[in-house]
Order: structure tokens, then C-alpha cells, then sequence
């Protein structure tokens, strides 16, 4: 797990220093929310529209 993209970065380019030759594809994902964090970014979302 990364903090930010450039930590991301870093974090592949050491893993593809042991592993030697090849390809990577670093992808961003989400974690999932609890009922309480949704309800949170929901009414969050609500506000910002408005």
C-alpha cells in the first residue's frame, strides 16, 4: 500500500530491481468503505453539488 503515486512509483521500480527483466502495470484501487464511511462521503457529495 502507497501513500501517493510517486511512492507507488518507487515501490515498483524496487520490486522490479530484484526481480530483474520485465513489464509492470501499476494500477490504482480503492479500498472498500464501511456503511459509515459511504454515508459520510455521500452527504459530502451532496454538498459539494449544491
Amino acid at each position: 500500500k502507497a501513500d501517493s503515486k510517486e511512492e507507488a512509483i518507487e515501490l515498483v521500480r524496487q520490486f522490479l530491481n530484484v526481480v530483474g527483466e520485465g513489464e509492470c502495470e501499476l494500477r490504482q484501487l480503492y479500498e472498500q468503505y464501511s456503511e459509515d464511511q459511504a454515508a459520510c462521503y455521500e452527504a459530502e457529495a451532496v454538498t459539494l453539488k449544491k
